[in-house]
């Protein structure tokens, strides 16, 4: 009645595509960036420029917060939300913070618990 080697044929077929290591993660970045990554390269290269165009442009954010972490010695930290997207973090009681201000290029300044975001 059923022919379950359709299935194993089906499988075979899954894993010339998607990438073995390929796994759920919690968080969203890590989902994100594992969503990016489950098709094997050489599949489309469509989609090898758009994933290497994706890491470029994380690569730079992380890059970007650093530089600014140490142009002002704040202890600053890369997030990442579905509903804000990049964000920066620090702790709201940092001894860095200079007179309880942050410089003024960090113009939307949310202070949620310990946290500056």
């Amino acid at each position: 009645m059923y022919n379950f080697s359709r299935f194993g044929i089906i499988l075979e077929k899954i894993k010339t595509v998607i990438n073995d290591d390929t796994r759920y993660t919690k968080g969203c970045l890590n989902m994100r960036t594992q969503k990016c990554y489950a098709v094997k390269p050489n599949i489309n290269e469509f989609l090898d420029i758009a994933r290497r165009t994706y890491t470029e442009i994380v690569d730079d954010i992380a890059g970007m917060i650093t530089q600014l972490a140490e142009k002002h010695n704040l202890p600053l930290k890369t997030s990442f939300s579905s509903a804000r997207g990049f964000f920066i973090q620090m702790s709201a009681d940092c001894a860095a913070v200079h007179n309880g201000q942050l410089p003024s290029e960090f113009t939307k300044v949310i202070t949620q618990g310990s946290r500056h975001i």
